[in-house]
């Protein structure tokens, strides 16, 4: 098997098998935060109404996943850290819920193998 294909395997091995979860939110007016887990880790965020229709969110995730295994008699180290902070404007155009979201990521994926 070739390195490329090892390494693609041992990547999606280490991807956590849970989607976003629809989380915990508690709200106070128009202030909302947020806890969920998701392939980017756990996520914590907090949200406000700007005004009728549109909304403002900050959000923070982290991950740090580690897995040791062996195949073949080789030992195989895997590590995955996600820190992000994201800020994000939501535009709600219909009364059903959906919503335009537009905004920024920046943080740090690393992902190492040997």
């Amino acid at each position: 098997m070739s390195a490329s294909i090892k390494a693609s395997m041992l990547v999606l091995s280490m991807l956590p098998a849970v989607g976003m979860a629809n989380g915990i939110a508690f709200s106070g007016g128009n202030l909302e935060t947020y806890a969920g887990v998701g392939t980017q880790g756990l996520a914590l965020g907090v949200g406000a109404v700007v005004m009728d229709g549109v909304s403002v969110r900050g959000e923070f995730n982290y991950l740090d996943y580690r897995k040791n295994f062996s195949s073949a008699s080789v030992d195989y180290t895997a590590k995955l850290k996600y820190q992000n902070v994201g800020v994000y404007l939501d535009f709600f155009p219909l009364a059903n819920g959906f919503r335009l979201s537009t905004g920024a990521l920046l943080g740090s994926n690393r992902v190492e193998g040997n």
